[in-house]
């Protein structure tokens, strides 16, 4: 599956993880790096650029970036699709949304600037 932006016309990333149920409430905590030292079980593989995670999740519930050792970007968008808030997060921090939402994208944090409030964005 493919991340798409409509409204620009561009591919935003080529591997998306779609995350329902359960799996949601773990998010990124899978994607650890191959343990090769004690200290490695500290460490996460960061989100590529062409790598994003689809919550299907409605609501207004926050995110929390708990244990993690990187920044990333999360979009929330509406039932069409369209980007209602965003926010670039920083390990250890939470952000709870202003407005209810249909589904949420955890991307990079270099695309944070790449997309716009009211974008269209579409799974393919």
């Amino acid at each position: 599956m493919k991340l798409i932006n409509n409204t620009q016309n561009k591919t935003i990333a080529t591997n998306v993880i779609v995350k329902k149920g359960v799996g949601v409430v773990i998010g990124l905590i899978p994607y650890k790096v191959e343990n090769k030292y004690i200290y490695d079980y500290l460490k996460w593989k960061k989100l590529d650029k062409n790598t994003a995670m689809w919550f299907k999740v409605r609501g207004k519930s926050g995110v929390h970036m708990w244990f993690m050792s990187f920044p990333i970007s999360v979009f929330f968008l509406d039932k069409d699709g369209k980007v209602i808030e965003k926010v670039r997060l920083e390990p250890f921090e939470r952000f709870r949304p202003k407005k209810n939402y249909e589904c949420f994208i955890e991307l990079s944090e270099s695309w944070i600037k790449k997309i716009s409030l009211g974008d269209k964005l579409e799974l393919r």
